[in-house]
């Protein structure tokens, strides 16, 4: 190893700080130090084992700082392999049985059924956890790993009206069980279907529109990979050229954050072991930065932004953010409402693969949502479909609001506040 002596005796010990990430050291000890060591970790760590090669210990970092203090780096050498390892899970959540699951499944839909007469079905009501651990080897001696879980519920209700029958949906996501509420979630659900009960189009024009916070979101997952450096050196983003310049209104600042928390897609590396940061891919409307894997970047003559995504060993290695999202601000929708007058609300949209065109930006999409007038929501409005283009979209932007949302985690969440935008084309009646 370089250091001139031959190793008597050497472990790897797994040195653990607060924030749930530790750094392997390994130690090479000189012989005649090498049971006073084994003694020191029994006594000082509690490890009860014999110390062999290849075997380690959880040490706590400010434990292991004192220990340092008795023990100064002349005695043995220390050598950090790497920041391997990053927890971003809940370990309560690996207790939870299926009978809990099963038992929040069940007292969703029965709330359904209670909260409204004219629920004739629960298409669906579903309860899970999932939990997922990454290894990253290479022969150039990177050993990183992480582990993450999540718990989810979801419901949706579907209930009979005069004309047919409605459906609506409600979904939580997070790390702590106890906080999928059953109640809650039936109630939101049964009130979305509710909500559209007696839905009509509206005539057709171009108007102020408020997209929910789940509808943006929707409409910027779609557009993701324009951001991608592998798309724009390959043509296939419009924003190849664009780093440095005004691409959006001054309002808008798009954040991509590994850490863990928001969407719940944290990594502390990327698929080819970079570490993460968190980045303004656009700030104040100017396009900082692409997002670059190492081949990407190294074609660019740039570092890597840590965006490297290889969901499996078997993959090849591309790009993507991990918690992508439209920073809020500080406007409630109902605000929004008012600064648009007369226009409308979009609350979902449908026909995503069909009806965008990732490259050149255009979209023409099937939409739902509540009618806006006076600065009110009034009626409920199906059967239209709105018109733009993203690119234009975000120069277009006229108010953000407060009311951040992620979508659905997957191999990356993205989440959006309601936005008011200006210029799009509504067809209806």
């Amino acid at each position: 190893v370089g250091l001139g002596k031959t190793i008597e005796a050497c472990s790897i010990v797994k040195i653990m700080a607060s924030d749930n990430t530790f750094v392997r050291a390994l130690f090479v000890v000189p012989g005649a130090l090498v049971n006073q060591w084994k003694n020191e970790l029994v006594y000082k760590f509690g490890y009860s084992r014999e110390l062999d090669r290849g075997q380690s210990v959880v040490v706590a970092m400010e434990d292991y700082l004192e220990w340092r203090k008795d023990y100064p780096c002349s005695r043995w050498d220390i050598l950090i392999v790497d920041e391997t390892h990053r927890l971003l899970a809940n370990k309560e959540l690996y207790d939870v049985a299926a009978e809990q699951k099963i038992a929040l499944a069940m007292e969703m839909e029965k709330a359904c059924f209670a909260l409204d007469p004219r629920v004739v079905r629960v298409s669906a009501s579903e309860v899970g956890t999932g939990s997922s651990s990454s290894v990253l080897v290479n022969s150039e001696g990177l050993f990183r790993t992480f582990e993450s879980n999540i718990a989810y519920a979801a419901v949706s209700p579907v209930l009979a009206v005069e004309d047919g029958q409605i459906d609506g949906d409600a979904y939580r996501f997070t790390r702590n069980f106890a906080e999928l509420d059953a109640q809650q979630l039936a109630k939101e659900a049964v009130e979305d279907a509710v909500r559209y009960i007696g839905a009509k189009s509206v005539p057709s024009g171009n108007m102020p529109i408020v997209f929910e916070k789940g509808a943006m979101a929707a409409l910027l997952k779609t557009f993701t990979g324009v951001f991608s450096a592998d798309a724009a050196q390959k043509g296939l983003s419009l924003l190849g050229d664009k780093e440095g310049a005004v691409i959006a209104a001054d309002i808008v600042t798009l954040l991509d954050d590994p850490s863990d928390g928001l969407g719940l897609v944290g990594m502390p590396f990327d698929g080819e072991g970079v570490p993460t940061q968190k980045k303004a891919v656009i700030e104040n409307g100017v396009l900082n930065t692409l997002l670059y894997n190492l081949k990407t970047a190294n074609k660019a003559g740039k570092a890597s932004t840590g965006n490297a995504s290889r969901p499996s060993y078997q993959s090849t290695v591309g790009t993507s953010p991990a918690n992508f999202y439209l920073q809020p601000g500080d406007l409630a929708p109902e605000q929004l409402y008012e600064m648009a007058g007369n226009g409308v609300r979009i609350d979902s949209l449908m026909g995503m693969h069909a009806g965008a065109n990732a490259i050149s930006g255009d979209f023409s999409l099937a939409a739902k949502g509540m009618k806006i007038e006076n600065g009110k929501l009034t009626t409920p409005v199906e059967q239209i479909t709105i018109s733009g283009n993203f690119y234009q979209l975000l120069k277009n932007i006229k108010a953000i609001g407060n009311d951040l949302k992620f979508g659905f985690p997957g191999t990356f969440a993205v989440g959006a506040p309601s936005v008011l935008v200006e210029g799009l084309s509504v067809a209806g009646k």
